[in-house]
């Protein structure tokens, strides 16, 4: 598994592999009530400090998923999500998470990762160029599917000539 890695410095031109730089991205939480749809503590995922976590509180993740928006000015290239999150009071705080790419006005599911058992993991993604990506997340160990942290994430490039077009999917947005 890779290492979790700080955020590069912006590049016109990420290589495959290479880590995408986040500070220049807007990251929107539409489930915690402390955003109100504009950034606040969900940057906490991309500062470089394991040690700040974001929560999606108490709600229920099979009622109402929490979902983590990431906006960018111009096109990026994924290939892969490196995620970390973290036990708490025993449980470990994200199992499921979907990753979908902003398609027109709704969402393709580019990568997911179900049944995780670790605190560090990597979500392989169908290499795509978006200018929006959703991070949904859908389960943690708790009996009552709530409280997911993030501690931090981080974005690997991947290679634009094998980027596919994502196609809409069928999914329950939300309203995002």
């Amino acid at each position: 598994m890779l290492p979790l890695l700080t955020l590069s410095a912006l590049l016109p031109f990420v290589a495959p592999g290479e880590v995408i730089d986040l500070s220049h991205a807007t990251m929107i939480s539409t489930t915690d009530p402390r955003s109100a749809g504009a950034e606040g503590p969900v940057r906490k995922i991309a500062d470089g400090d394991p040690g700040t976590v974001w929560s999606s509180g108490q709600v229920s993740l099979e009622e109402l998923p929490a979902n983590i928006v990431i906006t960018w000015e111009q096109p990026v290239t994924v290939g892969s999500l490196e995620v970390l999150t973290n036990r708490l009071k025993g449980w470990l705080r994200l199992t499921w998470l979907e990753v979908y790419a902003g398609v027109g006005d709704g969402w393709a599911l580019i990568g997911e990762v179900r049944d995780n058992r670790d605190e560090r993991f990597v979500v392989d993604l169908v290499p795509t160029t978006l200018t929006r990506l959703r991070l949904r997340l859908r389960g943690t160990e708790r009996p009552d599917q709530s409280y997911a942290n993030l501690c931090e994430i981080g974005l690997r490039a991947g290679d634009p000539a094998q980027a596919r077009p994502a196609r809409q999917a069928a999914v329950a947005d939300q309203g995002i």
